[in-house]
This record gives structure tokens, sequence and C-alpha cells, in this order.
């Protein structure tokens, strides 16, 4: 036979008293220590020699060297029921547990330094514990990269943990998203264990940012706009110093300030020192004396004429989308063909053609600052760049199209922290042709769009859906990673003033003051642009209200498509005191909607007409 039973390592066994009977023995181990093992082949008269081997291979002395042969008991009953004599365990000795290795551990292992838009300063700590109850010393190791500091560097960890603090040194890296490994190394007993730790910064370029980006200047005999107040931010929120410089003699400017404190920066245009019959430019630089800090610029047109409109024109032209520049007294029509008329609107005249832009024209808008001129080309899908300082086409963009996104109706160029965004209206977003963050669609895939002249305040209406409702935005843009676009929804509002069939939004140079146009009320709407509230109808206006358009100084115009009216547009003070109106089209003739464009001096208004006609309304300086 073959007898097998386990033992405990460090007990006696009476192997002796098993000896003769075995049946009413105590079978009881107490104790917890490693286990041993014994077996041997049986001879002929049921007696063997057994030897026992611990867990690791070694030999167990026995107190008996033999085991009598057990009567009555068969092999199988015997190696099952073995009696121990509980007397003999007195003399046992449990052996020690060996602990674990140490183990540093923390909730997380990934420090991430700058926020979420890369300019937060604020320090981050991580809490790490050792898998032990005595403290251990532990160190950080050295060099850290240049961009973080940490506190402490060194010190003692247990069980119950300890803080470690990272800050970041957003002066000591370029803009971007940079990373790097810091470890924490323990000593325990001559041993070690480690922690490494992922550093992340992520850090914006930080810059001076002008309230508006491009300024139209004119002076006429019929009117002037020669100065423009604007406010300084520093887009990180400090107070920084800054000093302003023009580039041309003609224009004059504040010559210093403070973010936060003294931001106002007057520009002030002097006509005399400039041709007659030309766009004179200059450009205005903002900088600090504050280290790592980016400069801003302004750019500035002048027209100065001897002569111009007096009286309302109308042209006889077939154009379906108009829009003006932001420092030039032109604007940009089409007819949903391939090219983009050119006209000075201040003489009424055609001035140039931009050929071949596209095989099926759509929307249009022109950069903040005056620069480029985007357009929707229904024909290949794409948005088209033309640099207008020499009214050429420059590049393509394909609109990437997810799957069963509709195809964008309206485009709006903003620029956010000097970076130029192109916003669709299937909420969608592209800079420098990538695609990027889409808006949040609280209403519908296609909406017209207004903006603050910093773009960091955006704004949406529906459009032909009833109710009409209002959305508002708040836009960043950082560069830290490959560019960040952050967009936030921070309102929303439906059947405004009993709006219904959205047809045109417009907001002021501040984001301070907003007014949509629907087919439903018979009136433009003046809503708060904080909460979305409706505040008062415009006086006069006409059944139906489709173009709302605010001029450089804040005064409003709301248009209609009133085929009977006795007038089509209305001029209204900033406070919305009704000034004048004018009528230009045709009996049973109305405005297009969305096609009513106010020159950047804020001096001449220009209106497409389903006539069709091209009207130029000079509404004079404020």
């Amino acid at each position: 036979m073959t007898l097998k039973f386990t033992a405990i390592v460090g007990f006696c066994l009476a192997l002796a008293a098993c000896g003769g009977g075995g049946g009413g023995g105590s079978s009881g181990v107490a104790g917890a220590a490693p286990a041993a093992s014994a077996s041997s082949p049986a001879d002929a008269n049921n007696a063997t020699a057994l030897s026992f081997t611990d867990a690791n291979g070694a030999t167990v002395p026995l107190q008996a060297p033999t085991l009598a042969p057990i009567s009555g008991l068969t092999a199988s009953t015997a190696s099952s029921r073995l009696p121990v004599d509980p007397g003999a365990l007195a003399a046992r000795a449990a052996l020690p547990v060996p602990p674990p290795p140490p183990k540093l551990s923390a909730l997380s292992t990934t420090v991430t330094l700058g926020g979420p838009n890369g300019r937060d300063e604020a320090s981050q700590s991580i809490s790490m514990s050792l898998n032990r109850d005595n403290k251990w010393p532990w160190t950080l190791s050295a060099p850290l990269p240049a961009w973080v500091t940490a506190t402490p560097t060194s010190g003692t960890v247990d069980a119950n943990g300890t803080s470690l603090s990272f800050s970041p040194a957003l002066n000591a890296a370029t803009p971007g998203t940079h990373s790097g490994v810091a470890t924490v190394t323990a000593t325990v007993n001559g041993g070690t264990a480690t922690l490494p730790l992922t550093l992340v910064l992520n850090r914006d370029k930080r810059q001076l940012v002008p309230s508006e980006s491009g300024i139209g200047f004119a002076s006429t005999p019929g009117g002037s706009v020669l100065t423009r107040t604007l406010r300084v931010t520093d887009n990180f929120e400090g107070a920084l110093p800054w000093a302003a410089t023009s580039s041309a003699s003609w224009l004059s400017v504040t010559g210093s300030g403070t973010t936060g404190t003294s931001p106002s920066l007057v520009l002030t245009a002097d006509p005399q020192q400039v041709p007659m019959g030309v766009i004179s430019y200059a450009t205005v630089t903002l900088k600090t004396s504050h280290p790592g800090v980016a400069d801003a610029v302004i750019r500035v047109g002048l027209w100065r004429a001897e002569g111009g409109l007096t009286a309302l024109t109308p042209l006889p032209a077939s154009y379906t989308n108009i829009v003006a520049d932001k420092i030039r007294p032109y604007v940009y029509a089409h007819n949903g063909g391939t090219f983009i008329d050119i006209y000075n609107a201040h003489l009424g005249t055609k001035v140039g053609t931009i050929e071949n832009v596209g095989a099926w024209l759509s929307d249009m808008s022109v950069a903040p600052d005056g620069g480029l001129l985007y357009v929707l080309d229904k024909g290949s899908g794409p948005i088209v760049v033309i640099d207008l300082a020499s009214a050429l086409k420059i590049a393509t963009w394909p609109l990437m199209l997810k799957p069963g996104e509709s195809y964008p109706q309206t485009l709006l160029a903003i620029r956010v922290n000097g970076k130029n965004v192109v916003l669709t209206g299937n909420g969608t977003a592209y800079i420098d042709g990538s695609r990027f963050a889409a808006l949040p669609q609280p209403f519908s895939s296609n909406w017209n769009f207004t903006a603050s002249s910093d773009g960091r305040r955006v704004f949406v209406q529906t459009t032909g859906l009833s109710p009409a409702s209002v959305g508002a935005y708040d836009v960043d843009y950082s560069a830290m990673a490959n560019g960040v676009l952050t967009v936030k929804y921070t309102a929303g509002a439906g059947f405004i003033n009993g709006a219904s069939n959205g047809q045109d939004i417009a907001v002021n140079a501040g984001g301070t003051a907003l007014y949509a146009a629907s087919g439903a009320p018979y009136r433009c709407s003046s809503i708060d642009p904080a909460s979305l509230g409706f505040i008062a109808s415009l006086p006069g206006g006409d059944a139906y209200p489709n173009n709302v358009e605010v001029t450089s100084d804040g005064r409003v115009i709301c248009g209609i498509n009133g085929l009977y009216s006795a007038s089509d547009i209305w001029l209204h003070a900033p406070n919305g005191t009704l000034l004048k109106s004018f009528k230009f089209v045709g009996y049973a003739r109305g405005l297009v909607p969305r096609q009513l464009v106010v020159t950047p001096d804020g001096m001449v208004a220009v209106a497409l007409t389903d006539d069709p006609k091209m009207a130029f309304v000079p509404i004079g300086a404020p």
C-alpha cells in the first residue's frame, strides 16, 4: 500500500502512539505553519517506515521511526484517519511569514498643469502611499523638466500617505503641450519601490488682445468717421503694461496703458495727410515689457474722397449674396456663379472682379482683420480662401462632413485670441483648413450666425422654423496641443417675442446688444445677450422682417420683405430710438433675406433686392 498524510512542520508527531488500535485517537491539529507530507510503500505485514519532507524538500525528523500495523483497517482507511497524539503537539513552533515587496501607489499617476486652456498657473497635488506601517524615506528624481517645480522633493512615507505638489513655470515653456516623467523612489530595508509620474503642461500663447482687429475709417463730403476706442486685454487675464505704436503718421494712437485697469486704446485718423480717392493703410502694434507675451496687430484702412453718394442709389444687378469688408469701403457680391464682383460702397461703383473662385458660390464672410475672404463653394464642396490684399484665391479647404451631416448654408469668420476661426451653419468649425470642435446643437442643423468683434461671444438663430430659436455660446481658442477650440453653450430660448420663421441675427461689437429679425412678429426684437430674454420691439418696421445689422458705432438697421410697405429699412440709435427710414425696393418686391450689410465706417448700407437690384443707402455718420 501507499500511505500519505499531511503534517505541520514544527509539530512533534508521536507516531508510536498510533500503533495498536487507531480507533479513538484525536485527529485535531492546531497552529498555522507550512505543511509537510509523508509517503512510503507498505510491506507485506502492513508495517512501513515513513520519511517526511517539508514544502521546500528538507527532511523532517520523526519521533517514531516505524508505524505498527493498524488492526482491522485497510490501507485507504488508515491513510484517511491517521490519529495524532495531541500531547505531542505542545512543542510546536510557527515560522514567520515574510512581508510583501514594498510598493508605492497613488490614485492618479498623471499630473496635468496649465488648466483646460493652458493659462492656469495653479499647482496640482497628488497623494502617494507606501504599503508599510512604518515611515520610510523617499526622494524625487532630478532634474525635473524646466517648466515644472515640485514641493517637497524628499521626505518619508507610510501607509497613511503623503502629499506632493507640482507647480507650472509657464514662462519656461513654449506654447503647446509638453510632457515629461518624474520618479518617486522609496528605500525600505535596503530595497526600493518606485512610482513613475507623468507630467503634462498645457501652455497657451500669451498675448495682448484688442477688442477689434480691423478698423475702417472714412472722410467724405457726406460725413466722416475718424476715431475709434478699443479695449486691450491679456488673454491670461493679468495686468500687463502695454504700449501702442502706429506705422503711419496719419494715424495716432494712445501711447500706453495697462490691461485690466487702463485698457482703452484710442485710434484717430488725420485725413489731411492721405491722398484723395484711394485707401490708405496702417497697422497698430501692441507690445508689453512682460517677457513671453506676443504682440498684437490691428489693421486700419482710411478712405478719403472729394465726392461720394449723397442719395440712395439703386443699381440693376442680379446678385444672390453680399458681404462687407472690415477695413475697406468695399462690398463683395456674387450671383451664385464662379466669380465675385467688388464695389466701392461710397461711390456705388464696381472696382474689380475676382475670377474663377469656384463652381457654385454660396455664403461669404470676411475675416475680422480684413485680410481674408472665405466663400462656400457648393459646386465642389470646399471653403475657398481669398487674400483680399491681392484679390487672389490662395487655398481651398475641403468640408469634412460626417455621415448624415448636412451641407452648411451659412458661414461666419471670427477671430479668437489672434486666430481666425470659420464657423459653418451645420455647427462645425475650421482653422487653417482643419476641422475643429463642433458647436453643441440644441436646435437645427443650419443656423444664422453673429459674433462680438473679439469672437468670444457667438449667437445663432434657427432658420425657417416655427418658432424661431436663439442660442448663445462662449468661444475660446488655445495654442496648447496642436490648437484647441472650446465652445460652451451658455443660453437658449425660443419663441422670443412670439418669433417664428427666423431670418437674421446681429450683435454689436462689444457683445452687449443683440437683435433678431423673424418673419413674425412684424418688428425686429431687442434681446438680452446674457439671458436671451426679450427686451423690446424696435419701433418702425412692417411685415416681414428678414434683415438686421448693427453698425460699428452701435446703430441698428432693420429690413423687411415688405411687398407693399412704405419703407424697406429703419435706422435706430443704439438706445433703440427710431432715426429714419428708407424706401428703395420696387412694388411687390422685397429685400433678399440676410443680404443687408454696412461698411466698416458705418456710413453706407448696401442691400440686395429681388427686383433685382443692389441698393447703396447713405445712412450718414453717427
